[in-house]
This record gives C-alpha cells, sequence and structure tokens, in this order.
C-alpha cells in the first residue's frame, strides 16, 4: 500500500512541526540533523533514518504510531503521547555524585556522574557522561562520552566520543585545548 501525501511521514512531520510553531532548521535542531534532511522528508524525497524516529515523535509531541502510521494514540494512551516536564537545574556549582536526569543550564562545578539529559549552556567544569546534546561550549573537560552534539565550540577535552559531532568550530592552534581523545561518528568541521 502506497502513502498519499495526505498520508504519509513526511506530511504528518510537516503538519505537527508547524503546529508547534518550528520552522525546518527549529526542527532540524532539536532532531540533530541538517534543515535540508526536514525539507527532504516533508517532501517525500527521503525518509527519516529508523534511529531518529523516535527523538522526532518526541520533539513534535506524537507517539511513533501517530508518526509512522497516522494512527491517532488509542483512549487509554492519551497520557502516553503527553511527554513528561523534564527536571532543570539551572546550574551545576558544587560537586554531584549522582546521576542527574534532567537538563541542565550549566555545569561550572563537577559531575562525578552521568547527565541524562541536554546541558543548555556551557560545560566549564567535569562531567563524566552527557546522554544528550550540549548547547553551549564545551570549556572543561567531559571523562566519556557525549551521545548528542556539541553545538558550540570545543575548547576543552573530551576523552570520549562526540556521537553526533561538534558543530562550532575548533581551535586551529596546538597552544589551545581543544581535543577529542575519542572519536566523532558525525563529521567535525575544521
Amino acid at each position: 500500500m502506497t502513502n498519499t501525501a495526505a498520508d504519509s511521514i513526511g506530511s504528518r512531520i510537516a503538519a505537527a512541526r508547524k503546529a508547534k510553531g518550528f520552522t525546518q532548521q527549529d526542527l532540524a535542531g532539536k532532531v540533530g540533523v541538517s534543515f535540508q534532511a526536514v525539507s527532504k522528508w516533508e517532501t517525500e524525497q527521503t525518509l527519516p533514518d529508523v534511529a531518529l524516529l523516535t527523538r522526532i515523535a518526541d520533539t513534535l509531541g506524537m507517539t511513533l504510531d501517530e508518526l509512522v502510521a497516522g494512527r491517532p494514540p488509542a483512549p487509554g494512551d492519551a497520557e502516553a503521547a503527553m511527554p513528561e516536564p523534564r527536571a532543570y537545574w539551572k546550574q551545576v556549582l558544587g560537586v554531584v555524585t549522582e546521576d542527574i536526569h534532567g537538563d541542565v543550564g550549566s555545569v561550572l562545578g563537577q559531575v562525578h556522574a552521568d547527565i541524562y539529559g541536554n546541558v543548555l549552556g556551557n560545560v566549564v567544569g567535569y562531567v563524566r557522561n552527557i546522554h544528550g546534546n550540549v548547547e553551549g561550549n564545551v570549556l572543561g573537560v567531559v571523562q566519556g562520552d557525549i551521545d548528542g552534539y556539541v553545538a558550540g565550540q570545543l575548547l576543552g577535552v573530551i576523552e570520549g566520543r562526540v556521537k553526533l559531532g561538534v558543530r562550532g568550530s575548533k581551535p586551529r592552534s596546538t597552544d589551545q585545548l581543544g581535543a577529542v581523545s575519542g572519536c566523532c561518528d558525525a563529521e567535525m568541521p575544521l
């Protein structure tokens, strides 16, 4: 069975994106792709990667059934369609020894555990792993991995990998910090 233009993943993405008031660039930034990729999904030139479907659905406030098949949530699933509000910590100034489940404004202190969320500002201190994106710069040390991307500059050290790459520029001089000891799954601009 072929999708019609009115009943396709691309049309559902476009409708939900517009209903949320997002531009293609907004959605692309939240999902971790280029705005051109979003445009190609919406015009049915390509389909989103399977690994991104959950992130797209969550960002647009949809269930996977709504996104992929166009089926509304079952009456008992209305709560499941609404994502839980995320916890938010404005700044980490001291030492944290437990995992943080939620978003953090900036890390100025030390997190000797993992952050399960996004860092919306800068990482100036120390973090073990970040299971999300860093929307600002990495000026300090990330001992392990960053599962998302770094939107700003890398002026500190990431000892693991950055799954979706560093979007900002890296320092060009060897006199400056700015190293990823592991690898990056996405190309990092120089």
